[in-house]
């Protein structure tokens, strides 16, 4: 992965803040989807994945089912559009993407706080990440936790600081096919390894029927709901990750950004589901570990030629490695762009990259140490979902209004963004995210808050003109 980064930084003779940040726009359908996939699948899949598969069962596999519809809503219809106005607009991040507004300037404010929410939320997200790093790097090698999150900072930063998306959206493409060969090879060895599929069904029967119970039990109108629950949130999550959007901005014109839909929408279905299969597979030839969500690097250390097992964590790491990169990047620009535009220009004419590749280093640092903070606290599933789930209330709810271009304010859109960040925590304090993820609700709220202050507005202006 390094050796592919540092060759991609290095294609070109003259390396450019636009290069660095919106590579070139030189890259077809292939590179986007693979790479857009990569980025979107992170940790989750090989580890936070397997521990839901492990502790929920097949209801596990209901998550990526119901993911589908909110994938294939947006890919049919908004990829195109979001290439085209980024290019129109020539903007190189999502907060000057959103800020930019209908007067054909950027509104500061707006561009601060839709940075200032990244800042918060990507870097939650980065976390999880650097923790699923962690998780498997522990169990391959005995390392500690810090010990294992600094060797995973110090590998991504040799490639993504360098050349930052220039060479990340290669790199993301060996790491998707790495993933990909990963995930379904490991599926087919369990069921080999637990002699097939209907020895694996009775064994899990006897053990805890419970895990082939779609939906655990809970009738089929709270099934309906969670499944609704993570259609929706596919949806917000894709309006509302800005290491995906990115990449559909950097795609080299909107018709490849729309043809990349099936191949995103294949990897993703391919390998999410193989991993919460494979996770419910291992309630039987491992029934007895301490974190769930540990059980691919358990297994491959245990039943693996040491050669093999070390392809098994590169898939992991390359999962985990192909979001955190495009974290960091956006976390990169959203400080040193986005945050602080005058800083940025004063210093990219003083510096030119070396700039973003400074700022880069040093986010890198700062999450890593808050990870290592969050060691043993909480778990990779919970860190991304909320903080998955916050990004397509806030961001998805902005950059929806945005792609629609629905009449605004700078003050609607502030205040929606507001809202929607409000209720998405109200949501997940009283327990209500156990029926239904709170990004819906958070995008939902927020879109009616703006429509309520864009029409009161409005009103008021139209009771002075007849005035």
């Amino acid at each position: 992965m390094i050796v592919v980064g540092n060759i991609s930084s290095w294609k070109k003779k003259q390396h450019s803040a636009e290069d660095y940040l919106m590579a070139g726009h030189v890259h077809g359908k292939f590179m986007i989807a693979l790479s857009s996939a990569a980025s979107a699948a992170s940790g989750f899949i090989m580890i936070g994945a397997v521990g839901a598969g492990y502790t929920m069962g097949l209801t596990a596999v209901l998550m990526p089912l119901g993911w589908f519809l909110g994938d294939f809503i947006f890919w049919t219809f908004f990829p195109g559009r979001i290439n085209r106005t980024g290019r129109d607009r020539n903007c190189e991040t999502i907060p000057e993407f959103i800020s930019y507004s209908s007067a054909d300037h950027r509104e500061p404010f707006v561009r601060k706080l839709l940075a200032l929410i990244c800042i918060i939320f990507v870097g939650l997200y980065a976390v999880g990440q650097f923790l699923a790093a962690g998780k498997a790097i522990n169990v391959a090698f005995d390392f500690s936790m810090t010990n294992a999150i600094l060797i995973s900072g110090i590998v991504i930063a040799a490639y993504s600081a360098k050349g930052g998306l220039e060479s990340s959206i290669p790199t993301q493409f060996l790491q998707a096919l790495i993933m990909l060969f990963t995930t379904i090879g490991l599926l087919l060895l369990a069921l080999y390894m637990g002699q097939g599929p209907l020895h694996i069904f009775h064994a899990i029967q006897a053990a805890d029927p419970g895990l082939l119970s779609i939906g655990g039990g809970n009738g089929y109108f709270l099934l309906t709901i969670f499944v609704l629950g993570f259609s929706t949130a596919a949806f917000t999550f894709d309006f509302g990750q800005p290491q995906l959007l990115v990449r559909i901005m950097a795609a080299k014109n909107p018709e490849e950004a729309t043809k990349a839909k099936w191949l995103y929408l294949g990897f993703m279905q391919l390998t999410w589901i193989a991993m919460s299969l494979f996770g419910l597979i291992m309630t039987v030839l491992l029934p007895e570990i301490a974190d769930p969500e540990q059980a691919l690097p358990i297994f491959a250390r245990d039943n693996l030629h040491p050669v093999f097992a070390g392809a098994a964590l590169a898939g992991i790491f390359a999962a985990v490695a192909s979001t955190l990169d495009a974290q960091l990047l956006v976390l990169s620009s959203c400080i040193g762009v986005d945050l602080l535009p005058r800083t940025h220009r004063r210093m990219t004419q003083r510096l030119g990259v070396k700039y973003h590749v400074t700022v880069t280093i040093v986010v890198t640092i700062i999450t890593g140490t808050l990870a290592v903070l969050f060691v043993g606290n909480t778990t990779v599933f919970t860190v991304i979902v909320f903080s998955a789930s916050a990004l397509g209330a806030t961001i998805g709810c902005a950059m929806f209004i945005t792609i629609m271009q629905w009449r605004s304010t700078p003050f609607a859109i502030s205040v929606a963004v507001i809202a929607a960040l409000l209720i998405t925590l109200a949501w997940r304090f009283f327990g209500l995210s156990e029926f239904m993820l709170e990004a819906f609700p958070g995008f939902l709220g927020g879109l009616i808050t703006h429509q309520l202050l864009v029409w009161f507005n409005h009103s008021i202006e139209g009771e002075h003109e007849s005035d």
